[in-house]
């Protein structure tokens, strides 16, 4: 065997060390995206079997429900009812958009599919973080979108060019001002 081959040269090693470094993190990324997927759509099957048990929410009966199972499991009871609501937004579970449950979280209070619809594009396409899309949606950028794109519908209308000079002058004398508007 020669003895050069069996050596690994020092540009060798950096860029041997730079390439096991990159598939590290980059499995530590599918890892975490993998992860949040499972998170999703557990929190979904968890809604989904709460309702299958067609607990209604007279005299307080869900709530009751929920909690109790809050303490069982010791998992918070807003979470349960998000997971409700959750099933309630997206019935089925190949609705789920394709983000983490924390985004979902975000998106669960917007009652206008449309609107919600928007941000879980944005969060998706504009792979947004948590904190992007949260700043997104507290900023309205779904109110400017829409803006945009209903001044690019109406049509441009001729309109009559407000007068910058003066047309007609007079001279007068304030004798005394009645009033905020009014002078005599």
């Amino acid at each position: 065997m020669d003895q050069n081959k069996a050596i690994v040269h020092e540009r060798g090693y950096v860029k041997l060390v730079k390439d096991v470094r990159g598939l590290i993190e980059e499995g530590k990324v599918s890892a975490q995206a993998a992860a949040g997927k499972v998170l999703t759509q557990t929190y979904w099957k968890i809604g989904k079997r709460i309702l299958s048990e067609n607990i209604t929410d007279n005299t307080g009966y869900l709530q009751s429900v929920l909690e109790d199972l809050s303490d069982e499991l010791a998992i918070d009871v807003s979470t349960l009812k998000r997971c409700v609501y959750f099933v309630q937004t997206y019935p089925k579970i190949d609705q789920i958009p394709q983000i983490t449950w924390s985004k979902c979280k975000l998106l669960l209070p917007i009652a206008q599919t449309e609107k919600r619809k928007f941000y879980e594009d944005l969060a998706v396409e504009g792979k947004l973080n948590y904190r992007d899309l949260r700043q997104a949606i507290k900023k309205g950028e779904y109110e400017e979108v829409g803006a945009l794109k209903s001044k690019k519908k109406t049509k441009s209308v001729a309109k009559i060019k407000r007068p910058i000079e003066a047309t007609y002058v007079y001279k007068a004398i304030v004798e005394r001002v009645i009033d905020g508007d009014t002078i005599l």
